[in-house]
């Protein structure tokens, strides 16, 4: 059985420890699985021997013929004829890639957040050919636990109804994003598959082969109790300023100093690492890393810079006694390793994360990280981290035995077919 993973990759460390995780699990449940992932997702070649290394077989995308593109069009306009103007007038982005599925059989959709208003048309009018073109040849196509919504716009909400109409499983990770789709599909919220993160069940042990740059050797030399923070790009660029005078910078900075201060070491942490900087390339976490460490100077930050895989990244955030953090998936990294979070999100997905884990009270909105509230709620995260390492461990079973029953089902799906 040949699967093609969707919406992962290696820039982005949630991204590959999503895909790390469905490798694993789904290995062990049907051994025979093969892996394939579309070769538009590797942007260097430092990826694309991070993706050997794990066992993952690359495909080129093949040119579209235009009877391929024809009747993918007829299909989709049958499907959902309000979007077939745009998926024809779109073939190009949308239908080049389907020549993929000639040679698998199955996809297995690991996007975190990628389907709802806050997102460009493309990815729903894409992803829309990719289920149309499965029903048609009747290969599952599964969305793994994810958040999703709001719904709001209306040139999109037929799209987004398809995907999950004509997938053959579909998951929310949160209450509100089972709202969300709840209310899309006029369904009881009950009717809505349900599930944790799966990277809940992400262990660096399982993956060796891909290896990335030394962690800072100032990591080992640490005696006492460390707090790590996850910055976000996507939240600088959301916030208010540039460079080092950026509201989120200065808040960032702000935290480090607070904890410098008590003789704490601040541990810097990418989350999104590209193979290539500079040359026009878009910035990444490191980035942010280098204006805060700049800003705080001393011994007190250590800041991570290499070029690091997610299983590097997740063994040092298991090492921290608390996590600040914008990135999502650097949460569940720490959460999953029972270590106590704050974050300081921009989207419904934070909130619902920490709820879920019974730390409910421990997020704030970017906007609102530097009002007094947030250092206070930062203060008593410290001051009370052992109770909510204990809480956290009292809920973590439970959470494992959710995402390794999803994965149950989604094997079980994916070998009926």
């Amino acid at each position: 059985m040949r699967v093609l993973l969707r919406g992962g990759g290696f820039v982005n460390k949630g991204a590959e420890a999503m895909l790390l995780t469905v490798k694993a699990e789904l290995t062990r449940r049907i051994p025979q699985a093969r892996f394939v992932l579309p070769a538009d997702c590797i942007h260097s070649d430092a990826e694309a021997g991070d993706a050997g290394g794990h066992g993952f077989e690359i495909q080129a995308v093949p040119p579209a013929t235009p009877w391929r593109l024809a009747g993918a069009a007829v299909r989709a306009a049958a499907r959902a004829p309000r979007q077939a103007g745009d998926l024809w007038r779109k073939r190009s982005e949308a239908f080049e890639t389907l020549a993929l599925l000639d040679g698998v059989d199955a996809v297995v959709d690991v996007h975190g957040y990628a389907f709802g208003d806050p997102w460009p048309p493309k990815y729903v009018l894409r992803t829309a050919a990719y289920v149309t073109h499965c029903r048609q040849q009747g290969k599952p196509y599964v969305f793994m636990p994810q958040s999703w919504g709001p719904f709001e716009r209306e040139t999109t909400r037929a799209g987004y109804r398809w995907l999950c109409t004509g997938s053959a499983l579909y998951y929310a990770r949160d209450d509100t994003s089972r709202d969300y789709l709840a209310e899309l599909l006029a369904c009881d919220a009950v009717q809505i598959r349900q599930s944790p993160d799966i990277v809940f069940l992400f262990d660096p042990a399982d993956h060796g082969g891909a290896a990335g740059d030394p962690l800072p050797p100032a990591l080992d030399a640490v005696a006492g109790p460390m707090v790590g923070i996850s910055p976000n790009m996507r939240v600088y660029e959301r916030a208010q300023g540039e460079g080092a005078d950026n509201v989120y910078v200065r808040t960032l900075v702000r935290i480090c100093r607070h904890f410098a201060d008590q003789g704490i070491t601040v541990v810097l942490l990418p989350h999104e690492i590209r193979a290539r900087q500079g040359d026009g390339q878009r910035p990444d976490d490191r980035h942010l890393i280098r204006l805060v460490a700049g800003a705080v100077g001393g011994d007190a930050v250590i800041p991570v810079l290499g070029r690091h895989t997610a299983p590097q990244i997740k063994s040092v955030i298991a090492r921290l006694d608390l996590l600040i953090g914008s990135r999502f998936h650097a949460l569940v990294g720490a959460l999953s390793a029972g270590v106590p979070a704050v974050a300081l999100g921009w989207s419904h997905k934070y909130f619902e994360l920490l709820k879920d884990v019974g730390l409910d009270g421990l997020c704030t909105d970017y906007e609102e990280a530097n009002l007094a509230s947030a250092d206070d709620m930062i203060a008593r995260a410290w001051a009370e981290r052992g109770a909510f390492r204990r809480r956290l461990s009292s809920n973590l079973e439970g959470i494992r035995r959710q995402v390794a029953k999803t994965f149950d089902e989604v094997a079980a799906t994916l070998r009926a077919a």
